[in-house]
């Protein structure tokens, strides 16, 4: 009997421990996020859309073979010191299925792949790592041969992403010396939970700068919404929900809408980002919004070996004796990632429906938010930021 009581002891407090790694895992993640976003608009001058998120995931997969001084460096850029590798690949596990949100309202995909030449093998247990826990996969090309490379990884991310993303990259983007590269596709659709008003949309001024208008296509509607504001950004943020059919509350998808006070205020912001964090956009109030914001459509790659040049891995090569029968440091060629994130009346993506939601003529207290200058976004689970992105000049 004593025996048992202490074996349920034992699981009990392991069951606990793994629970706040599990917590330490997504704060880390968070930070990786808001990071990433201020390299990420220190390297992007125009409009952009990034996944820290499937970063992250193939970072970490990367980790799971590295070895010495690269290990060391990829936990402390990653925001996991302190975590077992091996007890939290279940953890790894759960926070990709419960981000892998498919229905008739919304979709987020991320996947990961590995591309590695011919001659170098790769050990089974890292394959069987990334199969289980990343959902990902090695697969050999051969780089010198740019234009059947090409082709195949853009036939893997239009297959595994069931032809969302049919095209990563053209064939001059590869480097003939590459040893081992990482691709990540991510695709995201979700309908708002209150839609715009189609009869409202019409053309209006989007300031690029202080002196410089465009006319564009701008939504409306007036809506009790969710809003608040970010004292150290010098910014408010509106609250666009998406709607959601699982059971699970906690996966569902809301797109946080971040506008500085002023033109002025917008490099402010940037500067500060890495101080935003989840908790911050959760701090709101309700009212009735009169919300005016441009359409607009992003669809880019970014290779985000730009971004960790600090690593060695990416900038003179790390050593992976977890991941590849090589003894010598090996540089990884790059992250490139393609993401495509769009807004309309109806949702992030999708065709128009009329809907006519505005509460024309109410006599109530309402608070005007109009996005006619450059703002950022992010989307977000409960727990987990998905993307982030900033819209400098809309186009559809």
């Amino acid at each position: 009997m004593k025996a048992v009581f202490l074996a349920l002891a034992f699981l009990a407090l392991h069951d606990t421990r793994t629970a706040g790694q599990y917590q330490q895992i997504e704060h880390g993640m968070n930070q990786f996020a808001v990071d990433l976003f201020q390299q990420a608009l220190k390297h992007e001058p125009e409009n952009f859309v990034i996944s820290p998120l499937g970063a992250y995931m193939g970072l970490a997969a990367v980790l799971y073979g590295a070895s010495n001084v690269t290990e060391r460096e990829l936990r402390c850029f990653l925001r996991l010191r302190g975590i077992d590798l091996f007890t939290n690949q279940m953890n790894f596990e759960s926070i990709l299925d419960s981000v892998d949100v498919r229905g008739d309202v919304s979709l987020f995909i991320t996947k990961n792949q590995f591309f590695i030449k011919p001659s170098v093998s790769v050990r089974s247990t890292f394959e069987n790592i990334l199969e289980r826990t990343f959902k990902s996969s090695v697969q050999h090309v051969d780089f010198t041969d740019t234009i059947t490379t090409a082709k195949t990884i853009n036939s893997w991310s239009n297959r595994s992403t069931y032809t969302f993303v049919d095209k990563i990259l053209n064939p001059d983007a590869l480097d003939e010396r590459t040893a081992v590269l990482l691709v990540n596709a991510v695709h995201f659709y979700g309908e708002w939970a209150t839609s715009f008003a189609s009869m409202g949309t019409q053309r209006g001024k989007f300031y690029i700068d202080e002196y410089t208008p465009k006319i564009v296509t701008m939504m409306f509607r007036n809506h009790l919404t969710d809003y608040g504001y970010l004292p150290r950004l010098n910014a408010t943020f509106v609250v666009l929900p998406c709607k959601h059919s699982g059971s699970d509350r906690d996966a569902a998808i809301n797109v946080y809408f971040i506008l500085p006070e002023t033109s002025k205020d917008l490099q402010h912001v940037e500067d500060n980002i890495y101080s935003l964090t989840l908790d911050d956009l959760k701090k709101t109030e309700q009212n009735f919004i009169e919300l005016r914001m441009p359409k607009f459509k992003i669809d880019n790659t970014v290779h985000m070996g730009n971004y960790f040049h600090r690593l060695k891995a990416f900038s003179r090569g790390g050593r992976y004796h977890g991941m590849i029968d090589i003894d010598g440091p090996v540089k990884i060629g790059d992250l490139i990632q393609r993401t495509s994130f769009s807004v309309d009346e109806k949702g992030t993506w999708g065709t128009v429906a009329p809907n006519y939601r505005a509460l024309v003529g109410a006599r109530l207290r309402t608070e005007p938010f109009l996005f006619n200058r450059p703002f950022f976004f992010v989307v977000a689970t409960k727990d987990l930021i998905l993307l982030t992105g900033k819209v400098m000049e809309p186009s559809v």
